[in-house]
């Protein structure tokens, strides 16, 4: 954890429950998403996290990169969380591609300019070719 007082998540699937069970059709017992886990865990040693969609798995559309821009600058540490949900593995289901859909590699690219320490966290049941990553 060290001095990252504020951390930044951003990514189509850092708040979305469908990507816990997407191809899996069980009940968990309780529903979190990665970022409801990492608010918890930052709230006991008083990070501040703020988030973002940032980009989205269905269009190439580089509306709110401005916002995690933003929001990354603003931060000690960058966290995106992206990958897959249920609309690319599904049954009866085919990718065109195996790379990450939607604009989020073009926003992953973006968020590494502002050289801050970055991760990146791929929710998938199913393999992603990204080499430039």
């Amino acid at each position: 954890i060290g001095n990252f007082l504020r951390k930044a998540v951003i990514g189509p699937s850092a708040d979305d429950l469908s990507v816990q069970a997407h191809t899996y059709h069980g009940t968990p017992s309780k529903w979190i998403t990665t970022l409801n886990g990492i608010q918890s865990i930052a709230l006991q040693y008083g990070i501040n996290v703020v988030s973002t969609w940032g980009a989205s798995r269905t269009n190439d559309s580089h509306e709110d990169f401005l916002h995690a821009i933003e929001l990354a600058n603003s931060s000690d540490i960058i966290l995106f969380v992206g990958g897959l949900d249920e609309r690319f593995e599904e049954e009866d289901t085919d990718r065109r591609s195996l790379q990450l859909p939607g604009a989020q590699l073009d926003l992953i690219i973006e968020l590494t300019k502002l050289s801050k320490p970055f991760a990146i966290l791929i929710i998938s049941g199913s393999p992603i070719s990204e080499p430039t990553v």
